[in-house]
């Protein structure tokens, strides 16, 4: 039962929102199991069963035992200047959600007004995919305000790319009606898809190379808020 003080005691203090890691907890800690111990002991040796001597320590080194767990929080880390972290709800979400909604709307009108103007209900119809252009071009400005790095943004601007290829292609097509030859849009996009890959692949070489100590630490946390 003696043993068994300092585990009672250690539980206690995380029940009352005590820290291991707060200044002076392994010192408090140790006092407690030290005169808990000493009290199980004279009782033993008065007589009293195990289990009762335990009891009566534990009891009566309890109510220190909370009142010490109010002292002995987890310590505030110090924020060195410039590494200030922007909140997770950094008050963007709002905005960014009436961006959106604004930008679809605008869409909308565009479309009806395109296609009841020219009426190439045929063609206009790519509007809707210019829109989802916009809609990631939306998000990319900001998670770029957000801190975001641009290698992290680029997947999302590689399908705005694509997206802005098809726009092209069926656009040529149905003006022209030479599909035997737009085809070759594609070609012209893989090609632009491989030349924004290379800009990437320099952007994160670089990133790399002027990224400060514990970076490594930042992009695994930020992997982990995706």
């Amino acid at each position: 039962m003696k043993n068994q003080i300092r585990s009672h005691f250690e539980k206690q203090l995380q029940r009352f929102g005590a820290s291991s890691e707060a200044p002076g907890y392994a010192e408090a800690l140790d006092g407690f199991v030290a005169e808990a111990k000493d009290l199980y002991d004279e009782k033993v040796a008065a007589g009293v069963a195990d289990l009762d001597a335990y009891r009566s320590a534990v009891e009566t080194v309890m109510p220190r035992i909370k009142e010490a767990a109010a002292g002995l929080k987890a310590p505030v880390p110090e924020t060195k200047p410039g590494e200030e972290k922007r909140p997770k709800n950094d008050g963007l979400a709002s905005v960014e959600e009436a961006a959106h909604t604004s930008f679809w709307l605008i869409t909308a009108a565009a479309y009806f007004i395109v296609s009841f103007l020219t009426r190439r209900w045929d063609v206009t119809w790519v509007i809707w995919l210019g829109g989802a252009v916009g809609s990631m071009v939306i998000d990319a400005v900001f998670d770029l305000n957000r801190g975001k790095s641009v290698s992290k943004i680029w997947s999302n601007m590689e399908g705005a790319l694509w997206l802005v290829v098809l726009i092209v292609y069926f656009t040529v097509s149905f003006l022209t009606h030479k599909w035997g030859i737009t085809w070759v849009i594609f070609l012209i996009g893989a090609l632009l898809s491989a030349v924004l890959e290379a800009v990437r692949k320099v952007v994160v070489s670089n990133e790399k190379q002027e990224a400060p100590e514990g970076s490594e630490d930042k992009e695994n946390e930020e992997k982990t808020d995706e």
